[in-house]
């Protein structure tokens, strides 16, 4: 419904014989495409197209490659294009600070607000030091000695 402060002429479709106001392109945010492979268990890799490494191996590529690219300095209002390898058609389009802040919810399969995980929270996977990863691998390898002797004292 349009009342009296309202004009129609603005719900109407612009007139072939009326020039389109000229576009600012300081306005315009940039763009990045990523192409996205199927990987292994249910992730894929997605890659910028400029770029020979992948942006990011993921369930959910699109959404977190636009943190890893924020991380990178991006701004913010850059659209993040994504595409399907092979396909010429985009898939997913949006600002990469509105992509940054999303996940998807794996129990509906809906969008949902994305929450770091806190780094106290989970356990480390590199060893902190040499020593540790050396100490693992003598400790994987005294204990295997040790599984062979007991078998073959166990075959006299």
């Amino acid at each position: 419904m349009i009342d009296d402060t309202q004009s129609a002429e603005q719900f109407l479709p612009a007139r072939p014989d009326k020039k389109p106001a000229p576009v600012d392109a300081t306005d315009c945010p940039a763009q990045i495409a990523i192409t996205v492979n199927p990987d292994k268990h249910g992730r894929y890799r997605a890659y910028v197209e400029a770029e020979q490494e992948p942006l990011c191996v993921s369930r959910q590529p699109f959404l977190d490659g636009a943190r890893k690219l924020l991380g990178r300095g991006h701004d913010r209002r850059t659209i993040l294009v994504m595409r399907w390898a092979g396909a010429k058609e985009w898939a997913l389009r949006g600002p990469l600070e509105a992509a940054a802040k999303l996940t998807v919810d794996e129990h509906n399969g809906t969008f949902a607000k994305w929450k770091p995980l806190s780094r106290s929270a989970v356990r480390p996977r590199i060893a902190k030091s040499a020593d540790q990863v050396l100490s693992g691998a003598a400790r994987r390898k005294i204990s295997a000695r040790e599984h062979r002797r007991e078998s073959e004292a166990s075959t006299w």
